[in-house]
């Protein structure tokens, strides 16, 4: 039987993940470091503008670089597939 917050928390945080790649496809389509990253999904919840915080967005940036849809250049980050 599943718990029903792991559950929840699986899905938040699939969410987070699909929102973090959509800045770096849309936003950030020449590279972003985690703190312009941040910053940008800060301004979608301004009253919580501490929610996707550096460390959420990095760790999150490396689950995308081992699936292959963003890769790491010194400090900034870049979709795959996208020209630079």
């Amino acid at each position: 039987m599943n718990n029903p917050i792991i559950a929840i928390t699986d899905k938040v945080m699939r969410m987070i993940k699909s929102m973090v790649y959509m800045s770096m496809r849309v936003s950030y389509r020449r590279g972003a470091t985690t703190e312009e990253v941040s910053g940008f999904l800060a301004e979608w919840a301004p009253d919580k503008s501490d929610f996707y915080h550096e460390g959420l967005v990095e760790r999150l940036l490396a689950e995308l670089q081992q699936e292959g849809r963003v890769e790491q250049a010194g400090a900034r980050w870049y979709p795959v597939g996208i020209a630079h």
